[in-house]
């Protein structure tokens, strides 16, 4: 199963999991090795460059830094609306830090646009008081030629009113009153326009920069782009503090993903220089077609082969809605996730393999509609399929990211003393509605979504900014006779981290006889389970097998792991 150097078998108490969250007492740092996590995000971080290398960066370096590092670019042809209606406009995005996703930032990097987003600034800012109407339309000069804008250019600009017809006899009170009322007439009234038509102007100038702007900002390829830096940036916000864990960020287009995967992730891992691999994040939505399953199925051979659980995301079609909030309202979801077109997926979740995956589900809202970016007036829109979804499996990591950092160990990071606070709730739902994931699922369409393989999260409640994982399953079906808990992928990532560290402690005790390596191992083995509160204790024996003897051992957990029982075999010789 693993060249990793131990297997494992798990059972668990009979009892239910706590509802609060444990009481557990942080591991003494100096006392024990303690192996890091390691969590390796593959994403779309590039963007839609010219090529890509499968660069691997390390988000330790800050959230701008690692963005920098990435060289994000991103190529892309929308429609021009500006310059030359309904021609190919080329578009090439370089962005090297948050602030550069804005709308704003991304509106300077377009031809055509930066020049009309600035006029639309100044007249703005003049419609406010603000600024000088004249100061605005002198901005228009650099829109002539502009064929998309002609209208808004001229009803903007105007026409001096013509002057009046010249008495019979001018006065030299008239004379006075000329000078006068030149005097005190404002700059901007020098070139004055109708009310209408600067009001129509101001409108279609604003309109065609929108328009622009989404196109931009609403191609598959930014979006793609966007939503893995925003997914990052919510890792980082809602972990906080991180204690004994790293990030790495590989990129990777999602038609290239096995091939990455193969030769950035899998080839480098098999041997690791320093700690193994703990858990990888795919930032991809997958769908049940057969493209897709093949992807995860390649991926989680290897991922058995790492020892190291596989998270990723899952789109509405794959069970068989075309949005997330067609599961609410709905009282079961269990002719949604059976029947024709399941059957590869079920295939799957027989296989051994399939233990080492994870399919996070029910996305979660990464930023709120833009409005007025920085004095750039852009409204956008707001339906369904403009608000920015991301994967759900970003909450998941750092929900297990953060049990690592409080308490030394990477659980538990379910149910909802777990939950994940501070998230954006969605704009247009109706009041008493409002919640940060794309649907609010009831109790029973979550168990029908576990039942099927998925780790979907719920949020906390109506109107609150939190969400939670209702739990975390394995796809892989959990066989007739096994514990409860064997299909988690919080035993998962125990077994796989106690195994390591047992690994590492037989390495310290290689001048020792068998036996007293044994007793060493035990005695070790339960100082590092100590704190996850009484019960707590570790057995072994040595064996013999067909590749030598094995250190066989026995662990159990605390309450403040759910008293997992782990049985870990190892080879007595050095850990290859």
């Amino acid at each position: 199963m693993s060249n990793l150097g131990f297997s494992f078998g798990v059972n668990t108490g009979d009892g239910d999991p706590p509802t609060e969250g444990p009481t557990m007492t942080p591991q003494t740092p100096g006392t024990l090795p303690e192996l890091p996590l390691r969590l390796l995000v593959v994403a779309d971080f590039r963007g839609a460059p010219a090529s890509r290398d499968g660069r691997r960066v390390h988000a330790s370096l800050g959230f701008n830094e690692a963005m920098a590092a990435m060289d994000v670019e991103v190529h892309l042809q929308v429609k021009d609306r500006l310059r030359a209606p309904g021609e190919p406009l080329d578009v090439e995005l370089r962005c090297k830090s948050l602030k550069d996703l804005r709308p704003g930032a991304i509106a300077a990097q377009v031809p055509g646009l930066a020049d009309a987003a600035a006029a639309l600034r100044k007249v703005d800012a003049a419609d406010r008081g603000q600024g000088s109407r004249a100061d605005a339309i002198r901005s228009l000069d650099a829109l002539e030629g502009f064929a998309g804008l002609r209208a808004a250019v001229t009803n903007l600009k105007g026409s001096p009113k013509s002057a009046p017809a010249a008495k019979a006899k001018a006065t030299q009170d008239d004379a006075v009153d000329r000078i006068f009322s030149l005097l005190d007439t404002p700059e901007e009234s020098a070139a004055p326009t109708a009310a209408g038509g600067w009001a129509d102007g101001r409108g279609q100038l604003g309109g065609n920069v929108t328009a622009q702007l989404n196109d931009v900002l609403h191609d598959p390829a930014f979006r793609r782009m966007e939503a893995s830096w925003l997914g990052l940036r919510l890792l980082l916000q809602s972990t906080g503090p991180l204690q004994n864990c790293s990030i790495e960020l590989v990129d990777a287009a999602r038609e290239d993903l096995e091939e990455v995967f193969r030769e950035r992730v899998h080839a480098p891992e098999l041997s690791p220089e320093g700690a193994p691999l703990s858990l990888v994040l795919l930032d991809y939505a997958f769908t049940r077609s057969n493209p897709d399953l093949a992807t995860i199925e390649a991926i989680a051979l290897m991922a058995e082969e790492l020892q190291a659980p596989v998270i990723f995301g899952t789109d509405a079609s794959f069970v068989g809605v075309e949005a997330w909030s067609e599961l609410e309202g709905r009282d079961s979801a269990k002719s949604l996730c059976s029947g024709a077109g399941w059957e590869r997926w079920e295939s799957l979740r027989k296989k051994d393999e399939a233990r080492w995956l994870v399919a996070a589900t029910n996305p979660a809202l990464l930023r709120l509609p833009y409005r007025d970016d920085r004095g750039l007036p852009y409204v956008e829109p707001t339906g369904a399929k403009d608000r920015l979804w991301g994967n759900s499996g970003w909450l998941l990591a750092a929900a297990i990211l953060r049990a690592m950092s409080q308490t030394g160990w990477p659980a538990p990071f379910t149910g909802a003393a777990a939950r994940i606070d501070g998230l954006h709730l969605d704009p247009d739902a109706p009041a008493g509605g409002k919640g940060p994931l794309a649907a609010n699922i009831s109790s029973p369409i979550a168990r029908d979504l576990v039942a099927a393989g998925l780790a979907p999260f719920a949020p906390v409640a109506k109107d609150r900014d939190g969400a939670y994982a209702v739990t975390a399953p394995l796809v892989r079906i959990a066989e007739q006779g096994e514990p409860r808990g064997a299909d988690s992928l919080a035993y998962q990532l125990l077994a796989t981290r106690l195994g390591e560290t047992l690994l590492t402690l037989r390495d310290l005790a290689q001048d020792a006889t068998p036996k007293a390596r044994l007793e060493r191992l035990l005695a070790l083995a339960e100082a590092y389970v100590h704190d996850t509160g009484q019960g707590a204790a570790a057995t072994g024996t040595i064996e013999n097998s067909p590749a030598g003897e094995l250190l066989c051992f026995e662990v159990c957990t605390g309450p403040g792991l759910d008293r997992f029982s782990f049985t870990l075999a190892i080879p007595l010789g050095m850990h290859a």
